[in-house]
């Protein structure tokens, strides 16, 4: 992808309102000055916007307004402790490791540019907050000031080749969905031991079994195990706390029917009870629309990817409108999303703010 003209301009602007947005990133719900950030710069250009709740909406009236096209970057950060040695670190026990920085960078630089250069439909720009398990996208969706014929939203691809960008038709992100399962047993002295009503013991072999659950299409991992009091106390309780990934609701219910299946089987066995519980921070699989992805297969720098079991938000948009979600090249040092050393190649701040252009030009 060529860098063109004024949005070349324009990437010393946007990469100082990464490092700025990077110095103070903010838990999910609780993006005040996040929030406050993007209202004084969107305020000193004189472009209005809306709050809702700790998220911005900035409208541009088009000229033929013939369809309403919306734009989404997401705003919160992770309970990281950054480990980088750049002067523009955060320091306050978050970190923008997933580059919602970047994200919002892109955004704002693009609303810069629309409002100099009026756009044929009208435009919506999202900056949502709380994607982090958040579920952000639910309440400005509930607003109904984000409505629009399509979405477009971009993420920071650490892997991918700064200057490309990745897509694919339907299926693209995992549906996610957070459980806690809690084993009960008989709390009693460890001599007492016989096998049976062990919480640590029936959490265990649950942990064992369910890894049979995990495919190509389907992902059931258990990443926090707790339970016992004492090192000589056979534990009367367990909790089995992880995430389920899945591209599909028909092989969901078939592995939630099976998971039910290994229960029952381990409290007939274990003598206890286990009950599943499922968070309300659950995303559907993100499926970008063909519509969509035709425009953006077109696009400078284009490569074809493939889906992934990351999880995203951004699915609600798509799944109550149309859109897709794009990958952005941006490779720099190898480190992934959501690790302490995570960083990205800034050119590819200009680039996004080109593929919004060209996506608004095409629509």
């Amino acid at each position: 992808m060529e860098i063109r003209g004024t949005v070349k301009q324009r990437l010393n602007l946007i990469t100082k309102v990464r490092r700025d947005l990077h110095k103070i990133p903010e838990k999910s719900r609780e993006e005040f000055d996040t929030q406050a950030y993007i209202c004084g710069f969107l305020s000193d250009r004189k472009i209005k916007y809306k709050k809702i709740h700790t998220g911005v909406v900035a409208d541009f009236a088009g000229i033929s307004k013939d369809k309403r096209i919306a734009f989404r970057a997401d705003t919160d950060a992770l309970p990281i402790i950054e480990k980088t040695d750049v002067d523009y670190k955060s320091t306050n026990g978050f970190m923008h490791a997933c580059g919602h920085d970047g994200h919002t960078a892109v955004l704002l630089g693009f609303a810069k540019y629309l409002f100099q250069n009026p756009p044929k439909s009208d435009v919506v720009l999202v900056f949502q907050p709380a994607e982090e398990g958040g579920k952000g996208a639910k309440p400005m969706i509930e607003s109904g000031l984000c409505d629009a014929d399509v979405y477009y939203a971009l993420h920071i691809d650490p892997m991918l080749e700064t200057g490309k960008i990745g897509c694919a038709p339907g299926e693209f992100m995992a549906g996610r969905e957070r459980f806690e399962i809690t084993v009960t047993g008989l709390s009693r002295h460890t001599s007492l031991r016989d096998g049976k009503r062990d919480a640590v013991l029936a959490c265990a072999r649950l942990v064992c079994e369910t890894r049979y659950l995990n495919g190509a299409d389907f992902i059931f991992q258990a990443n926090i195990i707790q339970g016992g009091t004492a090192p000589n106390v056979i534990a009367d309780t367990a909790t089995l706390t992880g995430t389920v990934r899945y591209f599909n609701e028909k092989v969901l219910q078939q592995k939630y029917n099976k998971l039910k299946a290994i229960m029952r089987s381990i409290e007939a066995t274990d003598d206890v009870k286990i009950k599943i519980k499922i968070g309300d921070a659950s995303y559907p699989p993100l499926v970008n629309t063909a519509d969509a992805f035709e425009r953006i297969k077109r696009l400078d720098g284009f490569v074809l990817t493939q889906k992934r079991f990351t999880a995203e938000d951004f699915s609600l948009f798509i799944s109550k409108y149309s859109g897709a979600l794009i990958w952005l090249g941006a490779k720099l040092d190898g480190h992934p999303l959501h690790s302490n050393e995570f960083n990205f190649d800034e050119n590819a701040l200009a680039n996004g703010v080109q593929v919004f252009k060209q996506l608004l030009t095409s629509a």
